[in-house]
């Protein structure tokens, strides 16, 4: 993830070097695709970097809490704070932060995560629930970005779902209900607990 200015440009200078050596005859045929995902690797960096930093992209998702220390770095790109303006906000060197932003977080307290969404001035909202929960989300998820699933067929989709989790909740624990599955007339989803 590209976090700043210079490794903003980096990235540019690797992903030329990468389109020349592409482009380069004495290239052995076998090696085009590691270096073609990587190209496309760091375009994708780079553009990500370009839309937070035009703010085209002001809102994040955080799937998991592991994904919390990129998404600090991500509002902080998109408010357009330096890492020393941050820094100055929060009353430590920019070094911390660098150090904080490098390190994910990771010896962070939640104060400290917290005086970082606010000098952001970022909310946030956060859902816990049980782990196995995240089946039945999964299970939806891919329910509803079935490509043409009409509102009538979300509506099936959702009594299923609901029926699945009522039956796998009843059931004893065996590998036979290791999983969900929902069944449409486009698609087949399942999930694997």
């Amino acid at each position: 993830m590209i976090k700043n200015d210079q490794q903003h440009q980096r990235a540019e200078r690797d992903a030329d070097e990468l389109r020349k050596l592409l482009e380069d005859d004495a290239l052995h045929p076998q090696q085009k695709p590691a270096i073609q995902g990587e190209l496309t690797r760091i375009e994708a960096d780079i553009e990500r970097y370009a839309a937070v930093r035009m703010r085209l992209q002001q809102e994040f998702h955080v799937d998991d809490i592991g994904d919390l220390a990129d998404v600090l770095v991500l509002a902080r790109i998109a408010r357009g704070v330096t890492q020393s303006e941050l820094a100055d906000e929060l009353g430590v060197s920019q070094q911390q932060v660098g150090k904080d932003e490098n390190g994910g977080y990771h010896t962070a307290s939640l104060t400290r995560l917290s005086d970082v969404l606010d000098a952001l001035d970022y909310d946030v909202d956060l859902t816990v629930r049980p782990a196995d929960s995240t089946d039945v989300a999964k299970l939806w998820l891919a329910a509803e970005d079935s490509l043409g699933t009409t509102a009538d067929e979300r509506q099936r989709l959702r009594v299923q779902v609901v029926g699945e989790v009522r039956q796998r909740s009843s059931a004893t624990t065996d590998s036979s209900t290791s999983g969900l599955r929902l069944r449409s007339q486009r698609a087949d989803f399942k999930v694997d607990a």
